[in-house]
C-alpha cells in the first residue's frame, strides 16, 4: 500500500512538472489559427495547410524508420566493441 501511494504521488508531481509542454503548443496552435486566417486568404491558408500536415507526415514516417534502426544496430556494435 506504501508503494502504492507512493508511485501515485510520485506521477502526480511528474504529471504536474511535465503538462506544460504539452499544453503549451496546444494552446499557441489555436491562438496562431486566427492570426493566420487574417493573413492569408482561404486557398493560400489551405496551401499551408496540406504543407504543414505533408510535412508533419513525413516527419512521422523518416522517425519510425530511423529510430528502430539506430536501436537496433547499437547492440551489435557494443558487442564488438565499437561504442564509445
Amino acid at each position: 500500500m506504501v508503494e502504492e501511494d507512493f508511485s501515485i504521488k510520485k506521477f502526480s508531481k511528474n504529471f504536474l512538472k511535465y503538462s506544460p509542454s504539452s499544453f503549451i503548443p496546444a494552446i499557441i496552435g489555436f491562438l496562431t489559427i486566427p492570426f493566420l486566417a487574417k493573413i492569408f486568404n482561404p486557398v493560400e491558408y489551405g496551401n499551408y495547410i496540406l504543407v504543414i500536415s505533408l510535412v508533419n507526415f513525413m516527419a512521422i514516417i523518416i522517425n519510425a524508420i530511423c529510430g528502430d534502426s539506430a536501436v537496433r544496430f547499437f547492440t551489435v556494435y557494443k558487442k564488438k566493441k565499437k561504442v564509445e
